[in-house]
């Protein structure tokens, strides 16, 4: 079974191996001395990048592969001692170095889908034909809709000569940071909870607990949780976070920001795509969100999936917005219950998000950061359940760490992965701009 065939058999999950196990692609030229290696020519035109010929051996691959495997962040999310040895083995490659020590095993992962490598090639095909395959990898899938199979056929043939390349670092920057501080700037919650959102008839403590509510959250959603959740998104789980990181970079610096807006979710059927792989099902439906927002910024989110296109700026206003949205969502739920209290307690009832505000007020800056990370990467993918969820644990979770103690509380399984990767990748993000500087080619 070929890297196509398990794709469309197994869907993303079927496909998200720890990258460096296994057996990896051959083809590469063995000779005695392994030199570092040097691009021959540069990135220009269709064919967007060569791999440089190497003097390599099997040493020097089995040992990139091993530190690209594993994890580098233990349950705690604290970076393992070994995490400067796997930067300085990982940050200085370049995504041609990474195809050329066979870091990537072009046969049944998707690192092999997001770099253009295909079976037994040695070089990468040009961007545009990488995503010519994989839309046509979504297309083929028995239930894939016709607005994602013309969707594909328009962003293939309409991608651009001219890539904005862009490091990690500007990403997060002009991208990120600046759609952060323009929406931040432009919502005000206690204008907006008391006057635009159309709420119920609620009371003036419930309204200040929805401000202080949204006010704490929002403040620990930055331009790193963007990111993790992002590579969350994107990415293949299970492996190396700092890996993500850097090929996610590379991506960046290599195809440039236009192919990752057009990077297609080859898990589903329906029309999604982009570094938060988001999906009509996801976006549409939620139309009220736009319309709960939109009339306060000067620059309107698209309400349709298929007018996000290739500007980076859509996808992640849209992602804020969502994100937003979601955590909104779960205060006005937490609003309507009341906390459970034991008989002999006679203290005052609180409703459930006066109960959540007064705990996370008590977390350290840490604790808080992790926790509204995972959480938002949770409410991306499953609001529903990571609502019903965080009420669970609002009620009766342990609040000393949040965000190691909710482990054992969601209401469906698959809803930890999401948030204990998404925690995991933003903090990985964290760190990387530092280990760059020391190991990198920034």
């Amino acid at each position: 079974m070929n890297a196509l065939e398990r794709l469309l058999t197994y869907g993303t999950l079927g496909m998200m191996t720890v990258v460096g196990a296994g057996n990896l692609f051959h083809g590469f030229e063995k000779k005695p001395v392994g030199k570092p290696p040097v691009i021959e020519q540069p990135i220009t035109g269709q064919v967007d990048m060569v791999i440089p010929k190497y003097e390599t051996t099997d040493k020097i691959k089995r040992d990139l592969q091993r530190h690209n495997a594993g994890r580098v962040f233990d349950d705690k999310y604290q970076p393992k001692p070994y995490i400067q040895e796997v930067a300085r083995r990982i940050l200085p490659l370049t995504l041609a170095d990474i195809i050329a020590y066979e870091v990537v095993r072009p046969t049944s992962d998707l690192y092999a889908f997001y770099a253009g490598i295909q079976d037994g090639q040695k070089q990468m095909v040009s961007f545009q034909e990488a995503l010519k395959t994989m839309w046509k990898a979504k297309a083929e899938r028995s239930d894939c809709r016709q607005e994602a199979k013309e969707y594909g056929t328009w962003a293939v043939r309409n991608f651009p000569a001219e890539h904005t390349r862009v490091t990690l670092p500007d990403f997060k920057r002009d991208y990120l940071r600046r759609n952060l501080d323009d929406i931040n700037g432009q919502v005000n919650w206690d204008d907006a909870i008391n006057s635009k959102f159309g709420s119920r008839n609620l009371s003036e403590e419930t309204r200040a607990d929805l401000i202080r509510f949204m006010t704490i959250v929002t403040k620990n959603i930055d331009e790193n949780v963007l990111m993790g959740y992002a590579i969350k998104e994107l990415m293949p789980n299970g492996g190396n976070e700092i890996y993500n990181v850097h090929f996610f970079d590379q991506l960046l610096q290599t195809a440039g920001l236009e192919y990752v807006a057009s990077i297609p979710a080859l898990g589903d059927g329906y029309l999604s795509y982009g570094p938060y792989q988001f999906t009509t099902i996801a976006v549409e439906p939620t139309a009220a969100m736009f319309k709960r927002f939109n009339p306060l910024l000067s620059t309107p989110v698209p309400t349709k999936m298929k007018d996000f296109g290739y500007d980076m700026n859509n996808h992640t206003r849209a992602a804020i917005l969502f994100a937003y949205n979601n955590w909104y969502q779960l205060a006005v739920e937490l609003s309507e219950h009341n906390e459970t209290k034991k008989k002999k307690d006679k203290s005052p009832r609180r409703t459930l998000l006066e109960k959540f505000n007064d705990n996370f007020a008590r977390l350290d800056d840490d604790s808080q950061r992790m926790f509204v990370t995972g959480v938002t990467g949770a409410l991306h993918h499953a609001p529903a359940h990571a609502i019903d969820t965080i009420a669970n644990f609002s009620d009766k979770g342990n609040w000393t760490k949040p965000e190691i103690s909710i482990k054992n509380s969601w209401v469906v399984d698959r809803l930890h992965p999401y948030y204990d990767q998404t925690v995991r990748s933003a903090e990985a993000v964290r760190q990387y701009d530092a280990l760059m500087a020391q190991y990198g080619k920034h």
